[in-house]
This record gives C-alpha cells, sequence and structure tokens, in this order.
C-alpha cells in the first residue's frame, strides 16, 4: 500500500503537538509496511532546513517540501477583505507548491492520500485531478472554534470584530471542505 500524507509543516523534530502526531502516524504506517510519501509545506513561522533532519523515520520516506511565507501582513489580510477566501487558509496555498504536488502525483500513485489538517486542504483540488487515492482528512482542531474562542477573549473591538469576522470565513470553508472527503478523522 502507498500513502501520501500532506502535511502544513514539516514534522521533523517531533517537538510539539502537530509534528508528534503526524511523525507517529507516518512510524505506525511504515511498522504496518505501508510505502509512505510525505509532502510538506515548509511555513515561515516553524521553518526547517531539511538538510540537517537526521531521523531515522525520515530515511524511510520519500519527501518533498515547498517553502512558503505564511506571515500575516497588513496588506494580505486588508485585500483578503474584499475576496471570498479564509485569509486563515489561503496564506498555505501557493501555485508552486501545487506544480511540485501535481509532479508527485504523476509519478506516482497513492491508495490513501490523508490530509493532516485544514491549511493543506486548498490543495485538495489538485489531488482530485491527480489521483484516484481515497482521501482522508484528519482535523488536529476544529479550526473555526479555535479563532471564535480567540475572539471572544479579544478586549480590543476592532480587532474582536476582525477575529469574529476571519472565524465566520474559517467556518464556511471549513464546513464545505470535510464533505469533500472519502473519510474524515480527528484527534481526542
Amino acid at each position: 500500500m502507498k500513502a501520501l500524507i500532506l502535511t502544513n509543516r514539516v514534522p521533523f523534530p517531533p517537538n510539539s503537538g502537530y509534528p508528534i502526531v503526524v511523525y507517529n502516524t507516518i512510524k505506525g504506517l511504515l511498522k504496518l509496511g505501508v510505502e509512505v510519501t510525505l509532502f510538506s509545506i515548509n511555513a515561515s513561522k516553524h521553518r526547517v532546513d531539511v538538510d540537517d533532519i537526521y531521523d531515522p523515520v525520515f530515511e524511510q520516506i520519500s519527501f518533498h517540501s515547498y517553502n512558503i511565507d505564511t506571515e500575516v501582513n497588513i496588506w494580505g489580510a486588508f485585500f483578503n477583505i474584499f475576496s471570498n477566501q479564509s485569509y486563515n487558509v489561503s496564506r498555505f496555498y501557493d501555485d508552486e507548491a501545487a506544480k511540485l504536488l501535481e509532479n508527485v502525483l504523476r509519478e506516482q500513485e497513492f491508495d490513501i492520500i490523508q490530509f493532516e489538517g485544514l491549511f493543506v486542504v486548498p490543495y485538495l483540488d489538485v489531488v482530485k485531478e491527480q489521483s484516484k487515492a481515497k482521501l482522508i482528512y484528519r482535523a488536529h482542531n476544529i479550526e473555526f472554534d479555535v479563532w471564535e474562542r480567540l475572539a471572544a477573549g479579544e478586549q480590543f473591538r476592532p480587532r474582536r470584530k476582525y477575529l469574529e469576522f476571519l472565524s465566520r470565513r474559517l467556518k464556511v470553508y471549513e464546513t464545505e471542505q470535510i464533505n469533500r472527503f472519502h473519510q474524515v478523522f480527528c484527534d481526542q
């Protein structure tokens, strides 16, 4: 069996929640004899120098990554207000990353493609165009709920209103996307 795992950050080293969960998933799949390919967005906030990864699990997988600047910027946030996209999610999409993923999908067939969290879901259309694999979405969080709580705790009214706006957009996106997968799993 061949599996492709898409992540919004490189899970090496496994030093916090998301990387630990993804790392252990990969480790478990390898123990079951699954051939694992990992495609990671190497986001600016958690950038990893992939040349410095020395890990026995890493040595057993096929790995692809793409560096993306996901930092929030005032102009991006402002212009996003006039779009219909979730700013939280759109920062993780890049056309060049999509092309790299498309090449990976053309080079081999996968039985399963697992999306580790909402921030790699923008690549779902590319995957659906290139693959007939079973598509799995693993929700590490209900993201809009996280942002609703952030908004509720914000004292500065303009910032609270903006966070509420972001959480509403995120809720629409998240609830629409989960129905596009064959299977949905969530962490407890």
